[in-house]
């Protein structure tokens, strides 16, 4: 994968540490959300990961320095060679917007009830949003010619049978990272963040490759405080192979530096699309 950054030790032992200690105490895995075959996760924009920045000083320092414009404008300067991203700033429409709906939801024992009222509630909640997005992409795209992006992240707990097939991130994705808080079982099998090159000859890069059309550059091993970054491209493939055989669980944050609206330049060349899961978020 082109625009590829590893840092080892980007944060260290003990804060990795009280953050797996911190992340299951105040939000275990019986409450939330799972997906991918055995990942569950919480994104930055719920309750949840609220309650874990208000109840952990650990969560608080990541979220501070994660959020932070300078952390965005180094990810920038090291793999922004051709200055297509220059333009690139960092604002907030998701974030914190959804926590007054989850409480007002889980706090009254009527609502509660109606499950009716919960999907419309967070539909309407998701369209208020939606619009509100473009609207701000738009206002900057006009008079400030910058093109503004939203850290959406989750901190994300996978066991066996967690796994992700060959692809690359969705449309709306600028810059995608890892940040891994331990390393995973030697011996067992999975885990890894594998990263795929197209094959030679391919005109045209597509979403969700199959087999014979990307080939195995590099893997990346899960390790403590080991912070991996990219640009997300229509050629940035990626995948991870199932865990299988691990007593670790792998604890991870993933975030995407995503664009708001209008087209991702870098997604020019590929055949086919991944829409951005905003509703994740929302």
């Amino acid at each position: 994968m082109r625009d590829l950054l590893v840092v080892d030790d980007w944060i260290d032992a003990d804060t990795c540490r009280r953050l797996m200690d911190d992340g299951d105490a105040l939000s275990p895995t019986s409450s939330g959300r799972t997906f991918h075959g055995g990942r569950h996760y919480v994104p930055n924009t719920t309750d949840d990961w609220h309650a874990l920045i208000d109840g952990s000083q650990a969560w608080q320092e990541l979220e501070a320095r994660l959020t932070s414009p300078d952390f965005l404008s180094w990810i920038v300067g090291e793999l922004d060679r051709d200055g297509t991203d220059a333009d690139l700033t960092p604002t907030r429409v998701y974030g914190g917007r959804r926590v007054t709906l989850e409480r007002l939801l889980r706090g009254n024992d009527r609502l509660e009830a109606t499950g009716a009222v919960h999907k419309l509630a967070r539909r309407i909640h998701q369209a208020q949003l939606g619009l509100r997005r473009r609207a701000t992409y738009h206002w900057h795209r006009v008079v400030r010619r910058r093109t503004v992006v939203e850290l959406l992240c989750d901190y994300s707990r996978a066991t066996d049978g967690y796994g992700r097939v060959v692809h690359r991130d969705s449309d709306m994705r600028r810059y995608v990272f890892l940040l891994y808080l331990n390393a995973l079982d030697e011996g067992a099998t999975g885990g890894d963040l594998d990263v795929f090159r197209p094959t030679e000859g391919l005109d045209r890069s597509p979403a969700w490759p199959d087999e014979g059309q990307c080939v195995l550059e590099d893997s990346v091993r899960p390790a403590q405080g080991r912070l991996v970054v990219f640009r997300n491209a229509h050629d940035s493939y990626h995948g991870v192979a199932t865990m299988a055989g691990h007593g670790t669980v792998r604890h991870f944050v993933y975030g995407g530096f995503t664009q708001l609206g209008g087209t991702n330049p870098h997604m020019e060349g590929s055949a086919g699309s991944i829409p951005t899961e905003f509703h994740l978020y929302a």
